[in-house]
């Protein structure tokens, strides 16, 4: 038998999860135009724990959109009210699901 050495990753600073999500969400350079964007995108980040692929999934989606309204949504949708686990995937990815048109929900 074999080991494999494992390696035990620390979370990453909010600082440098924000700053992922924002590079996720946005073109180049552009969150500079759209602070109230980027004031929602921090809340988002904040309610996704742990888990940098519910960042990653959630900032993808809202990619090149401007649409505060849309930002909303994501931000004060109710399953954000579940109890969740700290590595918890689940509720980050029935958010992106939910957006998703009625044809691609198949």
């Amino acid at each position: 038998m074999e080991s494999v050495v494992t390696y035990s990753l620390k979370e990453l600073p909010h600082e440098d999860c924000f700053s992922l999500f924002l590079k996720w969400a946005f073109r180049n350079g552009q969150e500079r135009h759209f602070p109230n964007l980027t004031k929602i995108g921090e809340d988002i980040v904040k309610k996704c724990i742990r888990v940098p692929l519910a960042r990653k999934t959630l900032s993808s989606m809202l990619y090149a959109t401007t649409d505060e309204r849309e930002w909303l949504k994501v931000r004060d949708d109710k399953l954000w009210q579940l109890k969740q686990d700290n590595n918890d995937i689940l509720l980050a990815l029935r958010l992106s699901y939910n957006q998703l048109p009625y044809y691609m929900k198949q």
